[in-house]
């Protein structure tokens, strides 16, 4: 995928983005170990955390947990993420639990939004938490993946943009960061899946040292259509 890289580099080199068909076996990964902050994209990670914790005491989630977990994901509150980083047990539980998801290249930070992934780890973790073989009960992927289906319309962003009118299911989570230490540039990140009869893709795209969220919304976009529109092409 030398075109996807020349396009990434020709905008600064500040991204990266890894997909995988879970149908066909394809992927692709551009910068794929470089490291970004996650922002609210974490949110996916810390809700997963917590229901490994709730299913190893069989238990399900509580009512308050579920309310804080859907608040979390479809309209990226803070606050409900800082209960459920909280439930978990902070950092600690969160190391923990990416070790059952198989994450490789995330570091926990006791501030949930300043933890640090990649775009191969972000392609783990959702494949993880939707496969029928991994460690979540069905309930569990039921209730996650509604809720990224249920995302508001001004959190849709990145991977929606991979989106065709053949999808008929479409799970997200963004998120977004002003870097204080880097003079106010934004991390602007998307993760998700776009389902289709003969594909069932699964995105991470991530960035850093955008202008302005508008700006990082932009690039992640084209990023993402740059890279689905090859990926279609080749497989013809």
């Amino acid at each position: 995928m030398t075109a996807l890289q020349a396009y990434i580099d020709a905008r600064g080199g500040d991204a990266a983005i890894a997909v995988y068909d879970r149908t066909t076996g394809t992927s692709v990964s551009v910068n794929g170990s470089a490291e970004f902050p996650t922002a609210s994209i974490v949110k996916v990670d810390v809700i997963a955390a917590l229901m490994l914790q709730r299913q190893a005491d069989g238990e399900s989630l509580s009512s308050q947990e579920k309310a804080w977990a859907e608040a979390a994901i479809t309209a990226s509150d803070n606050d409900a993420a800082t209960a459920l980083f909280r439930a978990i047990g902070g950092r600690t539980g969160l190391t923990a639990a990416n070790r059952t998801l198989g994450l490789t290249e995330t570091t926990v930070s006791s501030s949930w939004g300043m933890t640090t992934t990649t775009v191969d780890d972000q392609v783990r973790l959702l494949t993880t938490v939707s496969d029928t073989a991994g460690p979540l009960s069905s309930a569990n992927r039921t209730l996650l993946q509604g809720w990224m289906a249920g995302v508001i319309d001004e959190q849709r962003f990145g991977v929606t943009a991979a989106a065709t009118a053949d999808a008929s299911a479409v799970y997200v989570k963004v998120g977004w960061l002003d870097l204080d230490d880097e003079g106010g540039l934004y991390a602007t990140n998307s993760i998700g899946r776009v389902v289709e009869d003969d594909h069932d893709w699964v995105i991470a795209v991530l960035s850093d040292h955008n202008q302005s969220l508008g700006s990082g919304k932009t690039l992640i976009n084209g990023i993402v259509t740059k890279a689905m529109g090859l990926l279609r092409s080749s497989a013809g």
